[in-house]
C-alpha cells in the first residue's frame, strides 16, 4: 500500500490517462484485492482492523499501526478517485467506500511529556523507543495532516512529531522523515534542527 502513493503521485505529476490505465489502476485493485481479503471485521465496532501487523524495522507484532492504517487509507481514496476519471467498475468503488467508512481511526496514547499523541500502533506503549519513524506517515508524506488542521488535530500530530524526535532512534533516513514531517506541520525551527541535529552533526565528515 505504501508503495502505490508513487504511482498516484506520478499520475497527478503527468496527467497522463494512459499510466492510470494501464499501470497505476491495476496495481491499485491487485494491492487491494490483498487487504480486502487480509482486513479481518469487528462486530462489535462495526470496523475493520489490520491483523497480524508490524512497523517496519520496529515490530513487534501488532495490530492496527499507524503506517498501515495511513497508507491504506490513501490507496482507498485514490483508487475510488482513479475509479470516477477512468469511468470503471462502480461496484469496485461502492465496496472501497464501504471499507473507508468503516475504517478505524490511529490509536492514541498519552504521556506526561508530550500529551495526546498517534501512538505507533494499538498495541504499542506511548512512550515507545522508536526505530523507525513510521507513526509520522499521516503528516508525511500522506499528507493527511497538516499546518492547515485544525487547533486539536495539529496540536496531536505536533505532539506526535515531538514524541518521535526526541524518541527515534539515529539512522540515515529518520532525520529526514522528521524534518519533512516538521515542515509539513509549519514548524521551521524544528525542521532545521532535526537536519543540523540529528542529520549533519551525526553523518557528515568534518571535511563535509
Amino acid at each position: 500500500a505504501w508503495c502505490a502513493q508513487y504511482f498516484w503521485w506520478q499520475y497527478k505529476y503527468s496527467q497522463d490517462k494512459k499510466f492510470l490505465k494501464e499501470r497505476a489502476y491495476p496495481l491499485f485493485k491487485d494491492i487491494l484485492a490483498f487487504f480486502e481479503d487480509y482486513l479481518k471485521y469487528n462486530e462489535n465496532s462495526a470496523l475493520y482492523y489490520i491483523f497480524p501487523d508490524v512497523s517496519p524495522e520496529q515490530g513487534p507484532m501488532t495490530k492496527n499501526s499507524a503506517i498501515t492504517l495511513s497508507c491504506l487509507k490513501f490507496l482507498l481514496k485514490v483508487a475510488i478517485k482513479a475509479n470516477e476519471i477512468l469511468n470503471r467498475d462502480r461496484n469496485d468503488k461502492i465496496r472501497w467506500q464501504n471499507i473507508l467508512n468503516k475504517f478505524p481511526d490511529y490509536a492514541m496514547g498519552e504521556t506526561i511529556e508530550f500529551g495526546k499523541t498517534i501512538k505507533d500502533s494499538e498495541w504499542a506503549a506511548p512512550d515507545l523507543e522508536l526505530g523507525h519513524p513510521s507513526l509520522l506517515m499521516p503528516i508525511y508524506p500522506i499528507g493527511e495532516i497538516s499546518k492547515r488542521d485544525k487547533d486539536e488535530r495539529r496540536k496531536i500530530a505536533i505532539n506526535t512529531l515531538k514524541y518521535a524526535q526526541k524518541s527515534l532512534h539515529v539512522s540515515t533516513h529518520n532525520f529526514t522523515w522528521l524534518a519533512c514531517a516538521a515542515a509539513r506541520l509549519g514548524l521551521g525551527d524544528i525542521t532545521k534542527r532535526a537536519i543540523y541535529e540529528r542529520g549533519i552533526s551525526f553523518m557528515m565528515r568534518s571535511n563535509g
